[in-house]
């Protein structure tokens, strides 16, 4: 039986891209698995990129259209938009959308927080700032602290509540092991099934597969929300 590679560490994927040294990104993405990492890696990948050479550049081409490619077949939302801005990017075609510099982290998970109302948070178009939906409440944070996003430069944006149960459900379809497959499967049905579900990762010893797959699915769901208002993280 052929051995699987190793989930790429995405702590140290982010680093490298931190240090925009193309040898360590392309080193940090080699022989590991990154099919669920995709819209994470490619991010990455087009920043190191813009800021590099025109020899590293080279050396890069072949990762980004592997990634690129590996994004048209995976299909998830948001993957379309990445690998067409990736592409556009090789061939130095324009790009579509306005450039905005946001931390699409930031502004995935804070569209995923249901915990006030009305859940998500609001992006200021013109900066990229991000605030949770709780901080723009007088009467939860107070006059002194509270977010003003009365201005048209606001929008508020949030993950559909049915979202996250989706990627537990489409996550425990794709563990090959049967049993777990079984289990988890098992944990997503019913009343509960969030909480039952965190308890079945954590017992299988998928916790950081997991949250690479949670996250990546976020990531395309954020860039895709920015793409219907015409923006594209910088």
């Amino acid at each position: 039986m052929p051995k699987t590679a190793p989930l790429i560490d995405l702590t140290e994927f982010r680093r490298s891209v931190a240090g925009s040294k193309a040898s360590d990104v392309i080193a940090a993405v080699s022989a590991v698995e990154i099919e669920t990492a995709l819209q994470q890696v490619g991010t990455g990948l087009l920043r190191t990129y813009r800021a590099a050479k025109s020899a590293e550049r080279e050396s890069l081409k072949p990762v980004l259209i592997s990634v690129q490619q590996r994004l048209q077949r995976r299909g998830w939302e948001g993957d379309d938009i990445l690998a067409a801005e990736m592409l556009a990017e090789i061939r130095g075609e324009e790009l579509h959308g306005r450039s905005l510099v946001v931390d699409l982290d930031e502004l995935s998970s804070t569209m995923a927080d249901h915990s006030d109302y009305p859940g998500g948070g609001y992006l200021n178009t013109k900066t990229g700032e991000v605030v949770p939906a709780a901080l723009t409440d007088r009467y939860v944070v107070g006059d002194d602290d509270v977010v003003d996003v009365e201005s048209d430069d606001w929008v508020h944006l949030v993950d559909d509540s049915r979202d996250g149960w989706q990627d537990m459900a489409d996550f425990a379809v794709s563990v090959k092991d049967p049993r777990i497959r079984e289990m988890l499967e098992d944990a997503v049905s019913g009343k509960g099934a969030f909480s039952r579900f965190r308890r079945a990762i954590d017992q299988a010893d998928l916790v950081d597969e997991w949250h690479c797959f949670a996250d990546d699915r976020s990531w395309g769901r954020a860039r895709q929300q920015l793409a219907d208002l015409g923006l594209r993280p910088a």
